[in-house]
């Protein structure tokens, strides 16, 4: 009943464009006509009201006719010796009805006669006999045969999901690296990737959906390994203790001019841009980057993966989905689409994200260290409290966007665009921001020291000034411009001396 149930529901989401179609070109015209001739006084929000009422019952309607439709199917199904006996009934009725004519009283009389005479005429019993035999048997043995191939088809497909199953634990032990014999360490790595590839047919859903979720899982704790081999744990804690460190400079600094430079902090021994990928994890990133689609966007939580130094194709798709703490460091994600994803906590450092579109995404805590967001689109997006020391941002777009104690300390950001933007106490410590346009912006509270070069940036009468005091309060605005000035910055109708 399963095929048969699939079978129906391919075929109702296929004409579902069409009746929808139907109902936008033809009803819903004919619907609003009739409307407002009967009902006149009827305005244009009454009418659309009725529309939609309308549209809600036919809906309802329609699903109820599915329902139903399927309830029947599966009655018949269950109760088999009742199909037969409904296709046979079904079967007579249409030899007596059309093929033999007995749509009224006076041919019903005729056929009447006619089966008197067969009967008084023995030598035609067997002949009329074999043909209603042939006639009543034929829907009957196709549905004997229909329901013999269904019950064939499911016990191939157990035996199938059976085989699939041993299959898929003896691979998921050998992915996992319990690989069992007296082998070479080297051989059993091989035996462990080629496990690995092995397993890419299970993630795609190849071998069923049931086997989808315990491959991913699997994974995701390869995945975790190997980043913990690499060193990386190493390096989330040295940046939670940059972060402590910040936070306890903020508490004791509140001079605009006065450097706080903080990633002078000594960074661990191992650090995983210098660890270089070994056969493992080359062939988990392989992995990743060419089924990301699948992987990625299958639905299952992505929350706090560990996918660094991944290679991804141009213009990949993840826009909205939860990747906070994800681990991307050193990751290429060039025009990929991002909009509105949640990258919160999120490690990015060293990562490529070239041309990447991030328009209302949730960047806030995330880690950019030297990162690449070359036209990078973050127009709206939430980036407070990120980090984006030493990090490239030529051209980059953060119309609009929340950079409240964002740390951008020796980053490039020359030709960016902070148009509107949210730069409240936002730390520009040893920056390069050459050209770039603060027009509309918020400078309450901004951290600078004599190496921020501001030459060519503008502001207009709407961008805000301040400085903030040992009570976190914004204070003398036209000092807190002038000392911007002095750094290079202009307003936007100010002409520049040749």
């Amino acid at each position: 009943m399963t095929g048969l149930r699939e079978k129906f529901i391919r075929w109702l989401k296929r004409i579902r464009f069409k009746i929808w179609l139907y109902f936008v070109v033809k009803i819903r015209p004919l619907f609003r006509v009739g409307l407002q001739m009967f009902l006149p006084e009827l305005g244009k929000e009454e009418t659309e009201g009725f529309w939609q009422w309308a549209k809600w019952l036919g809906r309802f309607a329609f699903s109820l006719f599915c329902a139903a439709i399927l309830s029947f199917f599966k009655m018949l199904y269950q109760f088999r010796p009742l199909t037969l006996l409904i296709m046979a009934a079904m079967t007579l009725f249409i030899i007596f009805y059309w093929l033999g004519g007995i749509n009224s009283i006076e041919n019903f009389e005729k056929f009447q006669t006619e089966i008197e005479k067969i009967i008084a005429d023995p030598s035609q019993w067997k002949q009329i006999g074999t043909q209603l035999f042939l006639l009543l048997a034929t829907p009957i043995l196709f549905l004997l045969w229909y329901w013999r191939d269904h019950n064939v088809r499911a016990d191939l497909k157990n035996k199938r999901k059976d085989t699939n199953l041993k299959d898929f634990q003896e691979t998921q032990m050998r992915a996992a690296g319990a690989i069992e014999g007296n082998f070479k360490p080297e051989l059993k790595l091989t035996l462990q990737i080629a496990a690995l590839h092995q397993l890419r047919a299970f993630l795609r859903g190849d071998h069923g959906e049931s086997f989808r979720r315990p491959a991913y899982e699997l994974f995701r704790a390869q995945l975790s390994a190997s980043a913990i081999n690499m060193g990386h744990d190493q390096t989330t804690h040295w940046l939670k203790h940059l972060n402590s460190k910040r936070l306890e400079n903020e508490k004791k600094n509140y001079n605009i001019t006065q450097t706080m430079n903080l990633t002078t902090i000594e960074e661990p021994n191992k650090k995983w841009y210098e660890e270089v990928p070994g056969p493992l994890q080359q062939a988990e990133r392989q992995i990743l980057a060419e089924d990301w689609k699948e992987i990625l966007s299958s639905g299952f939580p992505l929350a706090e993966l560990q996918i660094p130094g991944i290679n991804f194709p141009n213009s990949i798709v993840l826009a909205g989905q939860n990747l906070a703490g994800v681990n991307l460091r050193g990751a290429k994600l060039q025009k990929a689409h991002l909009e509105g994803v949640d990258l919160q906590w999120a490690h990015l450092e060293k990562a490529d994200l070239t041309y990447a579109y991030l328009e209302g995404a949730n960047l806030r805590d995330a880690r950019l260290h030297e990162a690449t967001l070359i036209d990078a689109h973050l127009e709206g997006a939430d980036l407070g409290h990120a980090f984006f020391p030493r990090s490239t941002l030529y051209k980059a777009h953060l119309e609009g966007a929340s950079l409240a104690w964002a740390d951008f300390t020796g980053a490039i950001l020359n030709f960016t665009h902070f148009e509107g933007a949210n730069l409240n106490r936002a730390f520009f410590m040893d920056a390069i921001v050459n050209m770039a346009n603060f027009e509309g912006a918020d400078l309450r509270g901004l951290h600078v020291n004599g190496n921020t070069n501001f030459e060519g940036s503008v502001y207009d009468d709407e961008t805000q000034f301040g400085i903030e005091d040992k009570s976190r309060n914004i204070i003398n605005p036209d000092e807190a411009c002038k000392n911007l000035r002095a750094l290079g910055l202009r307003h936007v109708n100010e002409k520049v001396e040749e």
